[in-house]
């Protein structure tokens, strides 16, 4: 009876165990005690686009994933805007399996296979980029360090996290559940890494290239990493984005990331930069990686202004910006360069070369006509320009090239105000003649109620009457008051000499007659005119309100 019972035993142990014959299998059991076989396989194929795929290709394996046989499977066409795979219940001797995608590069086909590690349901199976990856990388392990199948996984995929830094173990347990290119940069990088923005071709060489690598060494080239940050930086410029802010970021096919707030961390990490904060300040780094096509240049923190409100981000300067400036967004700008003339426009952040030189001057000073160019004299370099005008007809002339315009024309003082914007900048100054002063050519200029204009020497040392005495050189002044100048446009500040005593606040009256002070190493002695005096030349007190009669300070010779 007890060999009856060990005998039946065996018998239904036979049923629920593995069978070299598939018809006959009735369940297989990992290590964990699940059901893992016989199984059906169900997933969607989650590659960028525009990558598409042509059919699936379910291999199954043995245990040092050697194919054992296959079978080809035609994409499921009532799922619309997805590609899903099934199919029917088979049996799997090992717990995984290997699915392979198959695309199509014009005439020829592109595989991209996966393992997926098989259990009680496998219905909810993704086929993506990155388990693709890893698939090499689990044959290397397996079959030439003699890991098994688990410990490969893991191992494929912690060298994965160390690259990417995200965790590809978690996601991969849970099979990539709500994660996918599209929504997680660390998923979307290793198509960076491959050229994806350019080509499907170029894409499809490059990730053979980064998985044999990978499969060799569980790292991904650095040489290759830069290349395609190189390929990546090269689509990036300056734009507004959907709110109409401005912005740096990428045009290209993918359009994934085009607004990817946090591409300078992929630079830093790849080029070996330290970007500072971007604040207000303009920071500056330089890409330092000679293995970039980029080494030397920076990338800079300018700040755009929107609504008041500053916004900076970090881009690439463009060359000719180390000689003629940042050509920000909000601003219109002239330079030159090498006897050539660049524009940078509102909204265009590019500089660019222009012959035109109408189109020079207006994007200089304005369109000729308006309130600020209208009948006014304009310098561009060294030459002169008019927006002449009759009624609304205006337009830009250089008739006044080579006129000699001296201090005696009637235009001297509207082209002297030319040469002071072309030196100085506009005059800011608002109803006021006690502006920014400053030496121009042989004479002096001062911003006076919005025009630069023309004042003495004495106005430009010794400024306003906000004092009533002042020293220059060792020579002392009193102001007298100021007077418009008709020919200049300006008004000038009188400084009249005066001797150092009254300088000094000494007194020289009657009383004070024939007395003698000393400063700045010479005497001063009180004199009076000969209306003060009688016949004799002695001072008559008496007389001292009569006309002609002065008393004053007279320097004696050394």
């Amino acid at each position: 009876m007890r060999m009856c019972m060990i005998w039946l035993l065996f018998v239904l142990l036979g049923l629920v165990a593995c069978s070299e014959s598939e018809n006959h299998v009735v369940a297989r059991y990992d290590d964990v005690g699940f059901q893992y076989s016989p199984t059906a396989l169900q997933g969607v194929i989650e590659y960028a686009p525009p990558l598409v795929p042509e059919y699936v290709r379910i291999v199954r394996v043995d245990s040092m994933l050697n194919s054992k046989d296959s079978i080809e499977i035609i994409l499921d066409s009532t799922f619309k805007n997805s590609f899903v795979f099934k199919i029917a219940e088979r049996d799997y001797e090992f717990p995984y399996v290997k699915i392979v995608g198959v695309f199509s590069d014009g005439k020829k086909k592109v595989e991209f296979p996966q393992y997926v590690d098989l259990r009680e349901s496998n219905n909810d199976l993704k086929l993506n980029l990155n388990a693709s990856l890893a698939a090499g990388r689990i044959e290397t392990l397996v079959q030439k360090e003699g890991l098994d199948f688990s410990a490969a996984e893991e191992k494929a995929y912690s060298e994965m996290t160390e690259i990417f830094k995200a965790d590809f173990n978690a996601w991969n347990t849970y099979r990539f559940k709500d994660v996918h290119y599209a929504n997680r940069w660390e998923l979307y990088e290793p198509y960076l890494y491959c050229r994806h923005e350019i080509s499907d071709s170029v894409f499809y060489s490059d990730y053979k290239e980064m998985s044999e690598y990978f499969a060799k060494t569980g790292k991904v080239d650095s040489s290759l990493i830069v290349r395609a940050a190189d390929a990546w930086l090269s689509t990036f410029a300056p734009a507004k984005d959907k709110n109409g802010r401005p912005t740096y970021k990428s045009f290209s096919r993918d359009t994934l990331f085009v607004n990817y707030a946090y591409y300078g961390r992929v630079f830093e990490r790849i080029y070996g930069l330290t970007m500072p904060a971007c604040n207000s300040y303009n920071h500056q780094v330089t890409i330092e990686n000679k293995r970039s096509e980029f080494y030397g240049r920076k990338f800079a923190c300018p700040c755009e202004y929107d609504n008041w409100a500053s916004i900076c981000f970090y881009r690439l300067v463009d060359p000719i910006e180390d000689t003629l400036g940042l050509c920000l967004l909000q601003t219109t700008t002239v330079a030159e360069y090498n006897n050539a003339y660049y524009v940078c426009k509102e909204k265009d952040n590019v500089w660019k070369a222009e012959s035109e030189i109408d189109t020079v001057l207006k994007y200089k000073f304005g369109a000729c006509g308006n309130s600020e160019t209208k009948n006014q004299f304009f310098y561009l370099n060294d030459s002169l320009f008019f927006c002449e005008c009759d009624g609304d007809n205006c337009s830009w002339t250089d008739r006044f090239v080579n006129k000699d315009i001296n201090e005696e024309d009637s235009l001297y003082a509207a082209v002297l105000n030319a040469r002071g914007v072309q030196k100085f900048g506009k005059c800011q100054t608002n109803n006021s003649y006690s502006g920014d002063k400053y030496p121009l050519d042989s004479v002096f200029v001062q911003c006076q109620y919005g025009k630069w204009g023309r004042i003495d020497s004495l106005t430009y040392y010794l400024g306003g009457c906000s004092r009533d005495k002042a020293e220059h050189l060792g020579v002392y002044y009193s102001c007298e008051g100021s007077l418009y100048h008709e020919r200049f446009l300006t008004w000038q500040n009188i400084w009249k000499e005066i001797p150092a005593p009254v300088y000094y606040g000494e007194e020289c009256y009657y009383i004070h007659f024939g007395e003698v002070v000393e400063h700045d190493g010479f005497s001063f002695v009180c004199e009076a005119t000969d209306a003060c005096k009688n016949e004799d030349g002695v001072v008559v007190p008496e007389i001292r309100f009569d006309p002609g009669c002065d008393y004053y300070w007279q320097k004696q010779d050394k």
